[in-house]
């Protein structure tokens, strides 16, 4: 799970929400709700990307949308399940099903992407998806990503994660087993981390959580044994304790940085 490289369609959007699940309507407002965050990346000192999404929430403090100047993201509740319209240029991406387990975290998801809309880079051949999760201890262990279109049905790819003592996320295994397409290959992420403790998380609260501190470092390997990146994570607090910037730096020139912004 390549921090910088989290999609957006694979509960991970780049933000920062409560991971805390309300159980009544009307929840005291979180303090650590955003209002937007600002994303600036740079490739050896070149703006590559500079956008600003805006954060909404319900009073339950859920993410309910966020809005940048490409992309819309809806997200809406129910008692055992969640779903995401995803909007790229205003035009209907992708529709998200999560079917949620009795710990309120997802156990298996339903993707569908119209072919009606070729402006979308998510949308290659694939006119349905889904994803199963498998827990040990309350700790996401494996995730299989399954694709279906006009060549079939096959499994495209299998997530292992491993965690150190306190819960963090320390390796994770990317394997193309695409038997389609009769390829295979890895990518190997391993994490360290900082004493700073997450009190707010990067992704809706059903996604499960990987970390109660914030990263250090993060390096990239491919299955062969290749070097892809290695990125060192920086971090300022305002006076309470929150987040307000993040910046990520790696060693093929790369620079992304996040400002937060609460309510």
């Amino acid at each position: 799970m390549s921090v910088k490289h989290l999609t957006i369609f694979a509960l991970a959007v780049c933000l920062l929400v409560s991971c805390k699940k309300n159980s009544g309507s009307n929840a005291k407002p979180d303090p650590n709700r955003l209002k937007m965050y600002i994303e600036t990346d740079t490739n050896n000192g070149v703006t590559i990307a500079n956008d600003t999404s805006y954060v909404t929430y319900d009073n339950d403090n859920r993410l309910t949308s966020v809005t940048s100047s490409t992309v819309r993201l809806v997200y809406a509740y129910q008692s055992r399940t969640a779903t995401l319209d995803a909007y790229q240029y205003n035009k209907f991406a992708e529709h998200e099903i999560y079917f949620l387990n009795g710990a309120y975290t997802t156990d298996s998801t339903f993707e569908y992407f119209p072919f009606t809309n070729p402006t979308s880079p998510w949308i290659v051949t694939i006119d349905t998806a889904t994803e199963g999760y498998r827990y040990k201890g309350g700790l996401l262990t494996t995730k299989l990503s399954y694709s279906y279109s006009s060549f079939g049905a096959f499994l495209g790819f299998r997530y292992d994660y491993t965690y150190d003592n306190d819960g963090n996320l320390i390796k994770e295994v990317q394997s193309d087993v695409n038997t389609y397409a009769n390829s295979n290959f890895n990518m190997i992420y391993t994490f360290t981390y900082t004493s700073y403790p997450v009190n707010v998380i990067l992704s809706p609260a059903f996604a499960p959580q990987q970390a109660n501190y914030l990263p250090a470092t993060e390096t990239e390997t491919y299955g062969s044994g290749a070097h892809g990146f290695s990125s060192n994570f920086a971090y300022v607090f305002d006076s309470s304790g929150r987040l307000t910037r993040q910046t990520i730096t790696e060693d093929n020139g790369y620079v992304g940085m996040t400002t937060y912004v609460y309510e």
